[in-house]
């Protein structure tokens, strides 16, 4: 069988072992923005489309009820004109950007950490990691001062471990990451005060959540029913912007479109670092010891294709680096668990101030 053949072979049975239903990630019916253990903390989360959720109880409004994961279409804004209630986004982004201006105020911080994890993961896997991102971050770059943002996107689960298999999650999760991005954090950051300093740190498909801020990325055609009409990038308000993005499972149509960077991109972000693994069996689509590559089933090849990378990096004249990491597993534990690249990442996304020695990265 040709090698072709034997690919496509494999991907048929990807898509075939992969087909349990994945469904939503939405936040519990007590959700607040707020952390009650640490002030420091704002919590944001946002529906498949972008739209932004209330704190449970605002203007008498319910958060959805767990059993809502499963609508295979789900959008707060028909929820709540089916419930009869009001629903302003643009009240509960102000609300929130005045709690992050709070929290920058309080702990006297001119940089604004932003967290945002990938796909296949629950509210409740979601908020086990960015426990562990921060003890990570005071570990490698502590700053007790630090004000943080982190982002709850609708990431899908299918109630597995991630795997190569794990793909109706990741096909389900490339339009949400998307519409977070461009719907929902990007007109939020434009109500920070001009000048703020801005590190996102993702993993995996939280890359994507990120770029879109930045760049409008492909229209979702077979997510209409509430799109919302995306403000235009706002490159000049914010002070330092960078992005570090460990195994960025992102391609063309957010850093390549018509065979060139963006030019928003950077616009945008002052710089890029990415955790760079040609081991990693997910963003490589390796199963069975069989590499299908990243442009297969959703274009992942930023965080594993070389040749891919390197178009980037050259064509972004310098403000894309990447730090190389060789394990095969693509958890977030197992980059961290990787501490000099790990450290490298964060000192260029300046959060440590003291320059690891043998960084490949620059700032």
């Amino acid at each position: 069988m040709g090698g072709s053949s034997f690919r496509a072979m494999m991907t048929g049975m990807m898509l075939a072992l992969s087909a349990c239903s994945s469904v939503h990630s939405l936040p519990p019916p007590t959700f607040a923005s707020m952390d009650g253990d640490d002030d420091r903390i704002v919590r944001v989360a946002f529906d498949q489309y972008g739209a932004i959720y209330p704190d449970a109880g605002t203007d008498g409004q319910p958060l959805p009820p767990p059993e809502m994961a499963r609508q295979g279409d789900f959008g707060l804004r028909r929820y709540y004109a089916g419930l009869g209630l009001p629903y302003d986004q643009a009240a509960i982004r102000a609300h929130v950007a005045g709690l992050v201006k709070q929290a920058m105020a309080r702990h006297h911080a001119r940089r604004l950490v932003i967290l945002i994890r990938g796909f296949n993961n629950s509210y409740e896997a979601t908020e086990q990691g960015f426990d562990f991102l921060r003890e990570r971050l005071a570990a490698l770059a502590p700053d007790p001062d630090r004000a943080m943002m982190e982002v709850y996107w609708d990431a899908y689960t299918s109630g597995t471990v991630a795997t190569p298999l794990v793909t109706t999650s990741f096909l389900s999760a490339i339009g949400s990451s998307n519409l977070a991005g461009q719907c929902g954090v990007r007109p939020l950051l434009a109500l920070l005060p001009e000048g703020t300093d801005v590190t996102f740190v993702t993993h995996s498909r939280g890359a994507a959540v990120a770029l879109s801020v930045a760049t409008d990325p492909p229209e979702d055609k077979g997510r209409r029913a509430e799109r919302c009409t995306p403000v235009p990038p706002s490159p000049t308000r914010l002070g330092d912007v960078a992005l570090v993005a460990f195994a960025p499972a992102v391609g063309d149509g957010l850093v390549r479109k018509d065979d060139a960077v963006p030019e928003d991109l950077f616009q945008f972000f002052d710089r890029v670092y990415i955790g760079f693994n040609h081991a990693d069996e997910q963003t490589s689509k390796t199963m069975l010891g069989i590499r299908l590559g990243g442009s297969v089933l959703g274009d992942t090849r930023l965080a594993s294709d070389e040749r891919y990378r390197d178009e980037i990096e050259a064509a972004s004249g310098g403000r894309m680096q990447h730090e190389t990491f060789t394990q095969k597993r693509h958890a977030i534990g197992a980059y961290f668990a990787a501490e000099q690249q790990s450290r490298c990442l964060l000192w260029a996304g300046r959060l440590r101030e003291q320059e690891p020695v043998g960084c490949e990265v620059r700032r």
